[in-house]
C-alpha cells in the first residue's frame, strides 16, 4: 500500500474565493497561492509521487492556540478537550489541500474516494497530510 505523510508548517490556511479588481480580471488572493505552494513544496521535499487510482486523504489542522488564554485552558485545548469551533471552516482547508496536490500527489481530484479531517489547536500550527492508495 502507498502511503505518503508531509508536515506544512504554519497556520493552516482556507480557501479563498476567487477575487474581482473593478476591470473584471478574476484572481486568487496571495495568502491561498502561498499556502498551497507549501504544500506542493512540502509533498516534493517529502519524495512524494503520484498515486494512480483511488486515494484516501487525512488532514490534521493545528490551529495556535490564543495566546490571551489561561494556561489551564490552553492544556485543556491542546489535549483535544476544546476544540475550534471557529473560522476557518474545515471544509475550506480540505479545498486548500485538496487543490495544492491535485495533478502532484494524484492525477485529479476526483479520484480522492476517502477523506477525514480534524481541527485542533496546538502550540505548534500547521498541517499534517496523508496520502494512502486504496
Amino acid at each position: 500500500m502507498t502511503d505518503v505523510t508531509i508536515w506544512v508548517e504554519g497556520e493552516p490556511v482556507a480557501k479563498a474565493r476567487p477575487r474581482m479588481t473593478r476591470g473584471g480580471h478574476v484572481y486568487t488572493p496571495h495568502k491561498t497561492i502561498d499556502a498551497e505552494n507549501a504544500i506542493r513544496k512540502a509533498w516534493q521535499e517529502e519524495g512524494g509521487r503520484e498515486i494512480r487510482g483511488p486515494v484516501s486523504i487525512s488532514c490534521w489542522f493545528y490551529l495556535e492556540t490564543p495566546k490571551s488564554w489561561s494556561k489551564a485552558r490552553k492544556a485543556l485545548a491542546e489535549d483535544g478537550e476544546i476544540l475550534p469551533e471557529k473560522v476557518p471552516d474545515i471544509d475550506n482547508l480540505l479545498k486548500t489541500v485538496l487543490d495544492a496536490l491535485n495533478g502532484l500527489a494524484f492525477p485529479d481530484d476526483k479520484e480522492v474516494c476517502r477523506i477525514s479531517a480534524i481541527k485542533k489547536y496546538s502550540e505548534k500550527p500547521g498541517t499534517l497530510i496523508r496520502v494512502r492508495a486504496l
